[in-house]
């Protein structure tokens, strides 16, 4: 979609995508991209490991409900973000 956006010069459209990769930072920074959701992938596969360890090999049961924060990134915080996770 932000590759449609930016070809035909379309300004008029309020994007917000996720994952940090290259390209959708790329576009974020050109403006193409108005928000990113970060959704913290290495938390989350850390925690998804972890419940099948405890659950397989400690016979734990696993909680149904397993929140995560998400991070809102914008042109204005993601070198803060960048630098933080870095």
């Amino acid at each position: 979609m932000a590759d449609y956006l930016e070809r035909n010069n379309r300004k008029d459209t309020l994007l917000i995508g996720y994952d940090l990769i290259q390209e959708n930072i790329s576009f974020l920074d050109k403006g193409i991209i108005n928000f990113l959701i970060g959704q913290n992938p290495e938390d989350q596969g850390y925690k998804s490991v972890l419940a099948m360890f405890n659950y397989l090999l400690l016979n734990k049961p696993v909680n149904k409900i397993n929140y995560s924060p998400i991070d809102i990134i914008m042109k204005e915080n993601i070198n803060y973000y960048k630098n933080f996770n870095s």
